[in-house]
């Protein structure tokens, strides 16, 4: 675990108790996290949410699709959903590489330059420890997690929270530029997620 190295910019720096999340982004600089209850047991909870397949998510595939238009324009390729992988290993192949997972959370990691308009340099991250350590100038780290709390009696609380960590100020101030473009359709997508998690537990 690294030790903090700013303040982030909103947002409290950990909801209640330590999750995997903390171990590799304790210090950012923007958080977004929404959260939704799920009336069903952990493990249905689980499964809706590693299962649940991008044809449930209508929103969130026309706002990827939108997103990598200049991706697919460069020949860099782009959103191209598989309604035969769930939603989690098509964020894989977009780049959102696992860092740890065990039974109520799963972490994936993403290094880049998000604000450049066919999605800038990616650097190649070997291994969690690389992520934690990485310090090199001119990009963003994200780390999101897919996190579940069970209340004993009760509903299960399904959350994702994002991660922000930019590696220097100029970094820090054009992802600020970016993020304030893209968040409205950002929380819709995750809302449009955490319900179809909701819906797909309780139904099962």
């Amino acid at each position: 675990m690294v030790s903090s190295r700013r303040v982030k910019s909103d947002g409290p720096s950990k909801v209640a108790g330590v999750t995997l999340l903390d171990n590799f982004l304790p210090a950012y600089d923007f958080r977004e996290r929404h959260h939704a209850f799920v009336n069903a047991y952990a493990t249905r909870a689980a499964r809706a949410l590693r299962q649940l397949s991008p044809a449930a998510l209508p929103l969130m595939q026309m706002l990827m699709a939108i997103r990598s238009i200049p991706s697919r324009l460069s020949g860099r390729g782009g959103w191209a959903p598989d309604s035969r992988r769930s939603v989690l290993e098509e964020f894989g192949e977009a780049g959102f590489l696992t860092l740890a997972e065990d039974d109520r959370e799963i972490v994936v990691r993403r290094i880049g330059q998000f604000w450049k308009l066919a999605g800038g340099e990616t650097p190649q991250i070997p291994d969690p420890q690389a992520f934690v350590t990485f310090r090199r100038a001119g990009f963003v780290k994200v780390a999101t997690n897919f996190l579940i709390r069970a209340w004993d009696p009760g509903p299960r609380e399904v959350s994702t929270e994002t991660r922000i960590a930019a590696m220097d100020g100029a970094s820090r101030l054009k992802f600020a530029v970016y993020r304030a473009v893209i968040r409205p359709g950002s929380r819709l997508g995750r809302r449009e997620w955490l319900g179809a998690i909701k819906r797909s537990g309780e139904r099962d």
